[in-house]
Parts: C-alpha cells; sequence; structure tokens
C-alpha cells in the first residue's frame, strides 16, 4: 500500500517541478546588465544609486551581499512596503528570511530601484542571476 502513496507523491513532486520550470522560463531574467536602467528598458535599478553602496562600510556591504544571494536563491524575505529613517535621517529597508535554523535580518541603506527590486523579487516576477561581484564591475566600468 505504502508503495502506490510513495508513487503517487514522486509523481506529484514530478509535476510540480515541471509547472514550476514552465512558470520560471516565461519569467525576464535579470542578469549584472539588465538590472540596471542605463542599460536596459527592463532595468529596475540605478547605477549612480547603486555605487554609492560600494563607498559604505563592511557591515553594509556584507548586507548587501547577503540581500543579492537572497534575490538568486529565491527565498523568501520579509520586508516593509516603505524605507524607513535611522536616527540619521538615511532611509533603509529592514530585511528578514527565514531559514531551517533560524533567522536571517539585517539593515539595507535605500538606493533608487530598492523597492521596486523588493517587490520583483516578492511579487516573482523576475529571475535574478547575478552576484555582487558582477554588480561591482558593471558600475566600476560605467
Amino acid at each position: 500500500m505504502s508503495n502506490i502513496i510513495n508513487m503517487i507523491l514522486e509523481n506529484q513532486n514530478k509535476q510540480k517541478a515541471e509547472n514550476q520550470q514552465k512558470f520560471e522560463a516565461n519569467l525576464p531574467v535579470l542578469d549584472a546588465n539588465t538590472v540596471f536602467v542605463e542599460n536596459s528598458p527592463m532595468g529596475i535599478i540605478s547605477k549612480p544609486s547603486f555605487a554609492e553602496l560600494f563607498n559604505s562600510d563592511r557591515e553594509v556591504l556584507e548586507n548587501l551581499n547577503e540581500f543579492v544571494n537572497l534575490l538568486n536563491s529565491q527565498k523568501k524575505i520579509q520586508t516593509s512596503i516603505t524605507p524607513k529613517l535611522d536616527r540619521y535621517f538615511k532611509e533603509y529597508f529592514w530585511i528578514s528570511a527565514k531559514g531551517v535554523n533560524g533567522e536571517l535580518s539585517f539593515k539595507l541603506p535605500n538606493f533608487v530601484g530598492l523597492s521596486e527590486l523588493l517587490k520583483a523579487h516578492i511579487n516573482r516576477t523576475h529571475i535574478f542571476k547575478f552576484n555582487l561581484e558582477e554588480l561591482y564591475q558593471e558600475v566600476s566600468a560605467a
């Protein structure tokens, strides 16, 4: 009896995976080039605003790296719909992602296009295929 149940569940999982692949095949892909509005009409973030982040301290850079990794992994994140203000009146988003053994939370300074990037990730309207090094190289080349 359990063999048939296992077979049914295995078929369900295969069908889900196939449906997921079909869904993702129709989504636009943003790479380190096309994610920038200066390079592509489907771009989301601005090079000059994003480039300012590379003048930040280690904590901001590590948080930015973690955020980019979350985008690529397609993990669920939680954040506010609008940016918050810190004690220096600088805008930021608080990003949280749950893992198997805990929750990861960090502060990310706001930049032009971050809100749209968050919405694209949360609503799954794009596939993200870039890392921080590629973004840095693209911004530095400008």
